[in-house]
């Protein structure tokens, strides 16, 4: 909008939609003004406002994809994994389903590790330390599970126990 370009607010919720998209969502958000900048007769010079727009869309998306996004999903403990086995279940899935499988590998583990909770530990457990790469991730995802899905019983919700003399 500051720049003259018409639809400027288009143009951004479209490369918010777009930004779901993995991989070409952002090149083609990035694209889609080039013709309305470069096209518009009331710039006086379209190449510098279409590289100001475009070097902007490249800073902001560097800034999200490699520092916001890196530190939201760092502090997603249930969703860690090691970059080792990431890199190896890419080349697995690749290999078995191929370039399919490399986009669909990383969210099946993620949908596998998130219902971890339903294994018994003896199953569970060395999975974790061979997802994150260290042996302390099961003493991590307890206490991680226990913090996140343990409801506590409110006040004075205690079970009624008769005592010893209602007994007799």
């Amino acid at each position: 909008h500051t720049l003259g370009v018409n639809l400027a607010v288009v143009f951004g919720l479209i490369t918010f939609l777009f930004n779901f998209v993995p991989e070409v969502g952002p090149f083609l958000a990035a694209m889609l003004p080039v013709p309305v900048i470069l096209f518009d007769g009331r710039l006086s010079n379209p190449w510098l406002v279409l590289g100001i727009a475009l070097g902007g869309t490249l800073v902001l998306k560097f800034l999200f994809g490699n520092i916001v996004e890196v530190i939201l999903i760092e502090s997603q403990q249930d969703m860690k994994m090691h970059p080792v086995i990431i890199l190896f279940l890419m080349s697995f899935f690749g290999w078995v389903w191929g370039a399919t499988g490399m986009v669909l590998s990383v969210p099946l583990m993620a949908a596998v590790k998130g219902s971890m909770y339903k294994l018994p530990p003896t199953y569970r457990n060395p999975l974790l330390m061979i997802l994150e790469g260290d042996k302390r991730a099961p003493a991590r995802y307890d206490a991680w599970y226990q913090h996140r899905h343990v409801v506590q019983e409110p006040m004075g919700s205690q079970l009624l126990r008769p005592s010893d003399s209602e007994i007799e």
